[in-house]
């Protein structure tokens, strides 16, 4: 079985499109109130977590989940890149979202790590 984890997932629709490929969502991050309400909806067998990532311990989500390392087929996500994006029709240094990214590659980071109690 082929597994994904979706942070900032908002309704999930890269989830979908990971569904329909086959893959199975095992988890959704978004501190949106209404996407992850939507998410939950369209994903009932996928956790739905609705806390803000900054909060979220990776290691204990994986622990959670039990997962090994290697065990999770794809980590998908799409961080907030307004204050930043080229398209943004102004940029704002300043955006507290545009350190987002950073706790997303946090969470690649522990998602891969070695943790021996779920080695197999």
């Amino acid at each position: 079985m082929h597994t994904t984890i979706d942070l900032f997932c908002g309704a999930g629709g890269i989830t979908t499109g990971f569904q329909l490929a086959g893959f199975q969502c095992l988890y959704g991050n978004d501190s949106n109130p209404s996407a992850i309400e939507t998410f939950h909806f369209n994903h009932p067998e996928s956790w739905a977590d609705p806390r803000k990532i900054e909060s979220i311990d990776p290691l204990s989500v994986r622990r959670k989940l039990r997962l090994g390392k290697g065990e999770l087929s794809v980590l998908t996500g799409g961080p907030p890149c307004q204050g930043f994006s080229i398209n943004a029709p102004e940029r704002f240094l300043e955006d507290p979202r545009n350190a987002l990214f950073k706790h997303y590659m946090r969470s690649v980071n522990d998602l891969a790590r070695k943790t021996s109690e779920f080695e197999h």
